[in-house]
């Protein structure tokens, strides 16, 4: 929400000319709903609905109509006490789609699974950073 208000006063300061800038402050108020019915309240039947880890370290993404999918997790996933954003690639019919999942504390119907994807993610991960490096000197 912040970044969609922001977005609007920056258009509102700019010297645009006004059907343009209508245009765009429908583009931002229209995404901005699409994100929130997608990944706050999770409406939309392709939103999100079950993240789990594997027996083979992959992640697999569940969504409303129950369609299960391996994905590959990007490196620009954060991992955070209070929220969890992964950044993952789902390839399906030859087409490969980036997306964002959001996963706070709250919506984990047990909180110890919550800790535990995030210390798989911390330690688990394949993309880690938190790996040894050797250096030569």
């Amino acid at each position: 929400m912040s970044v969609s208000i922001l977005s609007m006063l920056a258009l509102l300061l700019s010297q645009l000319p006004r059907m343009l800038l209508l245009f765009l402050i429908l583009a931002v108020i229209i995404a901005t709903i699409y994100a929130i019915l997608q990944a706050v309240w999770l409406i939309l039947p392709w939103s999100w609905t079950q993240v789990e880890v594997n027996h083979e370290g992959g992640i697999r993404v569940t969504n409303k109509r129950m369609q299960t999918y391996d994905v590959q997790l990007l490196g620009t996933s954060v991992n955070h006490r209070w929220l969890i954003v992964l950044h993952f690639k789902l390839s399906a019919d030859h087409l490969s789609f980036n997306n964002t999942l959001l996963l706070t504390p709250w919506q984990a119907v047990d909180i110890n699974q919550y800790r535990k994807l995030r210390v798989w993610l911390k330690w688990g991960n394949p993309l880690n950073t938190h790996r040894l490096v050797s250096f030569k000197p």
